[in-house]
């Protein structure tokens, strides 16, 4: 009888095509330390936002009404099997080494060999403030990180196995469930692809042509359509499935559907941002000065070694010209968020393809050194080296340190919003003629004491999109009350509420937190707040 042999882990870790070099160790091993540095306050706190109050436990996020299909694919199986809870230690966890590890895919992808350089494209992949600010929202992280997993792993498929026609289509379909999770993690999987282009046009041997490279330029233009089309098409069967219309959050009804009139203009807008990362604090990445500054000089020391490649390649013209067509390209790829979503509001979670600036420079470094030649080349490439190495370190001390403050204010302002609502409930059930059991209802939109928006007190240092200073004023702000206070009467809702508006008591009542601004009217505790609407984020 012929014996079936079946591999057991050890032996598929141990083959030579899946033994990890040092390189990739390096890169896996930095962002796990980076990543508990920079994030394990939010790990060992149970620190919420907005939604987490709302939507936790039970909830994933938005699903399939926002284009998320396959969000929703991941949390309706996961209420079927374990339930979705905002597990901090253990969603943080799962995402930061899922985040690693497709830091490890960037790294044995381009063969980076220099251990310093993959040690940084492990860190800046893990302290993105855009990291940050995914994980405000624990309740989904861990879903997010595989969405930018699935992203990085496609761009590896199409790039490192062009010829296997069925990784190709494994390469497309994790493409579509990436973009199914969130539609700003398909700029991580073009950035890749375009990135290839540039190096293969800039240190190819002779052997590959201009006809090879266009050819393959082609293939990850067709990869990258054919994977949108996936996305819209899982899209579509899932709003019949789950029979709900498609909302209009951040644009998502514009995808695939921008005016090419307007692209001049958001072309324009992807070369400002890229170009302008070094000055402006684009959506919270580059928060202070030496962030900016550290960028400058990454950005000197990659154009210096730019303009030496294109000097270098200049005799090969049909190269020279898709190298320029390509770093041309890669600005846009990095930002094609904004094509995708149009002119609306975008902030930190969305941009989390702006690591790639990073892994560029990087990358580009570690080719450029290891292509150098004389020994003036290898004199400048230690010099350019020490150039990046300094900044990327100082970049990576201050992401550690925005990390851990606005970490620091979320868990300042949950005091402050326990603190006010502590009182509230106080108050209510100082209210003459207080039982348990009685309903509750709100009149009015808005807190307006000076104190409901305190919060944090860190002020603009730590203020980055995704959390608030206060919850006090936020649509999910009685879950507080619920949740953290123990305090669950029966809310009564619009159609009562307008009704009670209307009682002459009611209408003489004061406004929050004055005096005389909670009461019990015919066994229903009336609390009366600012009659102007609320103001949303």
């Amino acid at each position: 009888m012929k014996e079936i042999r079946i591999k057991t882990l050890t032996e598929l870790l141990t083959e030579p095509e899946t033994r990890l070099k040092k390189q990739e160790l390096c890169t896996f091993f930095c962002a796990l330390a980076a990543g508990l540095a920079a994030h394990l306050f939010q790990y060992t706190n149970k620190l919420y936002n907005y939604d987490d109050l709302s939507i936790n436990p039970g909830g994933y996020g938005t699903g399939t009404e926002s284009g998320r299909w396959f969000l929703q694919f991941m949390g309706e199986w996961m209420n079927d099997f374990l339930g979705n809870y905002s597990l901090p230690l253990f969603n943080g966890l799962f995402a930061l080494i899922l985040l690693s590890f497709s830091a490890l895919l960037i790294t044995r992808m381009f063969g980076i060999k220099d251990m310093v350089l993959s040690g940084f494209v492990g860190i800046f992949f893990v302290v993105m403030p855009s990291v940050v600010c995914m994980n405000f929202f624990m309740f989904t992280a861990g879903y997010y990180a595989v969405g930018i997993f699935f992203s990085v792993l496609s761009g590896y498929l199409m790039v490192m196995h062009g010829k296997n026609i069925i990784l190709q289509i494994l390469a497309i379909f994790f493409l579509s469930c990436a973009v199914g999770t969130y539609q700003a993690y398909f700029p991580n999987t073009a950035s890749i692809l375009v990135l290839s282009v540039i190096l293969t046009c800039a240190y190819s041997d002779r052997e590959t042509t201009v006809k090879d490279i266009i050819l393959m330029a082609v293939r990850y233009v067709v990869s990258l359509a054919l994977g949108m089309i996936g996305y819209f098409i899982g899209m579509r069967l899932s709003l019949l499935y789950w029979n709900v219309p498609l909302g209009g959050y951040r644009g998502i009804e514009n995808i695939g559907g921008f005016q090419f009139s307007q692209l001049p203009r958001m072309i324009g807008r992807c070369y400002y941002s890229f170009l302008w990362f070094c000055k402006n604090n684009m959506f919270d990445q580059n928060p202070t000065a030496i962030v900016k500054g550290g960028i400058l000089l990454m950005y000197v020391v990659s154009a210096a070694l730019t303009v030496y490649v294109i000097i270098k390649k200049r005799k090969d013209t049909g190269k020279l010209v898709l190298l320029v067509l390509s770093l041309l390209a890669y600005p846009v790829a990095v930002f094609l968020i904004y094509l995708m979503a149009g002119d609306v509001w975008i902030y930190a979670i969305m941009v989390f393809p702006m690591v790639f600036i990073y892994v560029f420079i990087l990358i580009w470094l570690d080719r450029g050194m290891e292509a150098a030649g004389t020994p003036g080349q290898r004199l400048c490439g230690r010099l350019m080296h020490w150039g990046i190495s300094v900044s990327a370190i100082a970049i990576t001390i201050v992401y550690l340190w925005y990390a851990n403050g606005n970490y620091q204010t979320m868990w300042y302002t949950q005091q402050h919003d326990m603190a006010y609502f502590q009182t509230m409930v106080t108050q209510i059930k100082s209210a003459e003629g207080y039982r348990d059991g009685l309903p509750f209802a709100v009149i009015g939109e808005r807190f307006e004491d000076s104190s409901h928006m305190s919060g944090s007190m860190y002020e603009a240092e730590f203020s980055m999109g995704g959390r608030m200073e206060s919850n006090i004023n936020s649509y999910s702000r009685w879950h507080i009350m619920i949740q953290y206070l123990g305090y669950n009467p029966q809310f009564l809702f619009a159609a009562e509420t307008d009704e009670i508006a209307k009682w002459p008591e009611v209408q003489e009542m004061a406004e929050y937190p004055e005096n005389g601004s909670i009461r019990i009217i015919n066994d229903v505790i009336v609390i009366k707040l600012s009659e102007r609407e609320e103001e949303t984020e």
